[in-house]
Order: structure tokens, then sequence, then C-alpha cells
């Protein structure tokens, strides 16, 4: 028996069982990858025992491509500075000019965030900005949760923040289900159950100067979600460990070698 009639034969078995129309209509999809040629083998099984014409499957039933989808994700970032021309030079990142620093953003944000992954945004999303806020916010994927920061005073002021954000605070304490979390723009140096939840915040972008890194360096509860340590794009949480934790050691080994030199 050819697979053709393999697949006739379990419909009309389903058929004999008592299964709607349409719910062996989902199954027979389920059993074939080829859309077309899934509708030639039903009506070949189906139209001569008058069941009517097929109405389109798309109506009642969609099939997930495992290549291109995925189930909905929780990712964290801060601190872009969409606009703000001397970030670049503050922070030493790799880009020649501000529009290609906010090109560069924004195509990794959109890269791996999709319309139905949740954003937290740990603050400082743009400064200084010449483009309009609504401008950027637009081009962004995701459900978006801002966490506002010391330099989103201006840029919150021009755009109907109720069209872009799901939440917008000072600060939050959220669970992903494995964590919990206080997420806020300034790293805390005491949070509610700071003995088993995490500190996640931004502001410091990559510095490792300040009389406080110290304390952040030794927690393993201290994630900084800023994209100068992540990469330049939103992170899960997973990764956003491993990236604080190579953050950490590498500045441990410059102390160290800073230290040798003197």
């Amino acid at each position: 028996m050819d697979e053709e009639e393999s697949l006739i034969k379990r419909l009309a078995i389903n058929e004999s069982l008592g299964k709607t129309r349409i719910s062996v209509h989902m199954q027979f999809v389920r059993a074939t990858s080829n859309r077309t040629e899934a509708d030639r083998i039903f009506r070949r099984a189906y139209l001569p025992q008058n069941w009517g014409p097929i109405e389109p499957m798309d109506r009642y039933f969609t099939r997930k491509n495992p290549t291109t989808e995925r189930d909905p994700m929780i990712f964290f970032t801060s601190d872009l500075h969409l606009g703000h021309a001397n970030v670049i030079r503050h922070c030493n990142r790799p880009f020649a000019t501000v529009e290609e620093m906010d090109e560069v953003l924004i195509r990794n944000w959109n890269q791996k965030i999709k319309a139905n992954d949740t954003v937290y945004i740990l603050g400082d999303l743009m400064f200084r900005n010449q483009i309009p806020p609504d401008e950027y916010l637009k081009r962004l994927n995701g459900k978006k949760h801002l966490i506002t920061g010391n330099h989103d005073r201006d840029w919150v002021k021009k755009c109907q923040l109720e069209d872009y954000f799901e939440s917008v605070n000072r600060l939050d304490y959220i669970s992903d289900g494995r964590h919990q979390m206080m997420l806020c723009h300034f790293p805390m140096m005491s949070w509610p159950h700071n003995t088993r939840a995490y500190m996640v915040f931004g502001h410091i972008h990559n510095n490792t100067d300040a009389e406080y890194w110290p304390l952040i360096c030794r927690s393993e509860l201290m994630l900084n979600a800023g994209v100068d340590i992540n990469g330049f794009m939103p992170v899960t949480f997973d990764e956003m460990v491993v990236n604080n934790r190579k953050h950490k050691e590498m500045s441990l080994t410059l102390n160290h070698v800073k230290e040798e030199r003197t």
C-alpha cells in the first residue's frame, strides 16, 4: 500500500470512529507537510461521500513551522542610548556614527525578538535623540516593559507610552517561572529576597572602575542587562548569566594585570 492509500485508509478509520470533518481535516494536515498535496488527497478520500466543497484549512488550523516559529520567550536589555552620539566614545562602542549604531541595535533587536516575545528594558532606551521616539519604538518588535532610567525623562514625554509599552515602572519584581528578579535601572545593594532573587540592572554600561564594582563582581545574583556587555542585543536570562560571568572574569583578569604593572 503506497503512502497515499495509507493516508486515505487512516482518514476512513477516523471517520468511522465518529471524528468530525474538521478534526479529521486537521489531523490530515499534520500527517503531510505539503498543503496542496494534502488538499488533493483529502478531496479524493471524501468528495465521493457527499461532504460538499472543502473550505480552506487555514480557517481551522495553522501549522507551526519549527524552522521559523517558536514559543514566546523573555528577554532583557538596557542602555541602548539610541540617538546618543557621545555614548560611542564614552563606552568605546564599535560604531563610526550614531546612525550606524542605531541601525545595528535595531537590527540585532529584531533578529532576536519576535512579535509575541516579552522584553524588559532596564532604562536609558534613548538619549539626546534627534529622531522622534515614535520612529524608534514602532520599529522594535515584542511586548515591551520599560523600567525607566535617568536618561528616559525627556523622550517619554514626547510619545504616547501606552501605544508601545505593556507597562512603565521605576522598578519591578518578576518571575519567569524559574527565577525571581528585582528589576531596576540602578544596581541595588539590597533587594527583596536577596539570597535567592536576582538583581537585574543597567546604568553602569561596561564600567568596572567604580568603587562599588567589587561588590557587584563578587555577586552571582547581580546581573547587568546593558547592551555593552551583552553583544549589543537583548538576551535571555541564561545568556545574561553567561555574559555577566565572562565580563566579571575579564574584569578580574585586567585588574590583576594592572596590579602586577604597579
